[in-house]
């Protein structure tokens, strides 16, 4: 019980550090200008942001506590010194180097899961990710409990028995606040010359169009050097993404719907009906920049033609509001 009220005041001290500093940079350099702070699903994404504490924080905690106990035969001990420091090779490395490989890792790592998400056999749990219509840093949190578990706790997890020390991912909890708020903030950045190396909120914006406009592009976390040496860059030159969410717009609007939605619809209907192959991402948005994208073409999987309505991302939520479905927020059980 203790355990989840640190992990909630830790979660809320963050929520509020969040909120302050990337609604500055919303106002000061907003990607959308028109798009409030306070958008309409807010309170539903907050939900989302204190659930890791309720639900898998001690989920987390069993699942590597398990594991070191297995790996060292219950030895309190060994089990200690592990948690300090991990165990060699990764353990005899200066921690700064420690902190870069298991970010180039685990990125490398959520880089391929994510892009398995995309596919029709998962595609559901992570429709929730990008359901919404309008993005900014809140979203960032918002994942049905089987695309966090994956994406998150096994990879943590996998690091753990690579050596990394539980201690580091503790040094990381700043970071992952931050910079995956970032990505997700109202904020006009590309970072330049490093917007190839460095996943910025341009960037991942572009992740949240509609499939056929990028919504099948860009799936590195933190390092967008993936995307481009496996052919998923999107960034084209001149134009910045204007249409979020998906392109089914069957996604409940409710905490509870959301959690069953992926099982309620057992057959998946393919929503990335307008997929195209980066080769053909490159020709649509001819420039210098989205040569890079041809050249790493990979073909796209068969897909549905069958196309849904969509509300533009100029539907701003204090417009807008008349043209949505009514359906109620509900609490978390």
């Amino acid at each position: 019980m203790m355990e989840i009220l640190s992990a909630l005041l830790t979660t809320a001290a963050w929520f509020g550090m969040c909120m302050i500093v990337f609604s500055v940079l919303a106002v000061l350099i907003p990607l959308h200008p028109r798009q409030p702070l306070w958008r309409r699903e807010s309170f539903l994404d907050t939900i989302y942001w204190f659930l890791p504490s309720v639900l898998y924080a001690p989920l987390s905690l069993a699942m590597v506590g398990a594991g070191l106990y297995l790996m060292h035969g219950g030895d309190e001990q060994r089990i200690a010194a592990f948690v300090k420091q991990g165990y060699a090779p990764i353990a005899t490395l200066p921690l700064w180097l420690q902190f870069v490989l298991l970010l180039v890792i685990s990125d490398f790592i959520q880089y391929w899961i994510h892009r398995s998400f995309h596919g029709a056999a998962f595609w559901k749990f992570h429709a929730i990710h990008h359901s919404p219509k309008e993005v900014d840093w809140m979203v960032a949190a918002r994942f049905h409990p089987v695309n966090f578990i994956v994406s998150s706790i096994f990879v943590g997890t996998l690091m753990i028995l690579l050596g990394f020390s539980p201690v580091l991912f503790a040094m990381m909890v700043p970071f992952n606040y931050l910079y995956s708020g970032l990505v997700h903030a109202n904020v006009k950045w590309s970072f330049g010359p490093l917007k190839y190396v460095f996943a910025s909120p341009i960037f991942h914006h572009w992740h949240h169009t509609m499939s056929d406009q990028g919504g099948n592009m860009n799936f590195a976390p933190t390092l967008a050097i993936y995307d481009w040496l496996f052919g998923t860059f999107y960034m084209p030159k001149d134009k910045l993404p204007e249409q979020y969410g998906v392109d089914s717009d069957d996604v409940p609007e409710d905490f509870v719907g959301q959690l069953f939605y992926p099982f309620l619809n057992p057959q998946v209907q393919e929503e990335l009906h307008a997929a195209r192959t980066p080769k053909e991402y490159a020709e649509s948005v001819p420039s210098q920049e989205n040569a890079v994208i041809a050249a790493h073409a990979e073909p796209a999987p068969a897909v549905s033609e069958t196309k849904a309505t969509s509300i533009p991302a100029g539907a701003w939520s204090d417009t807008n509001a008349g043209n949505t479905p009514s359906t109620p927020y509900v609490d978390a059980p």
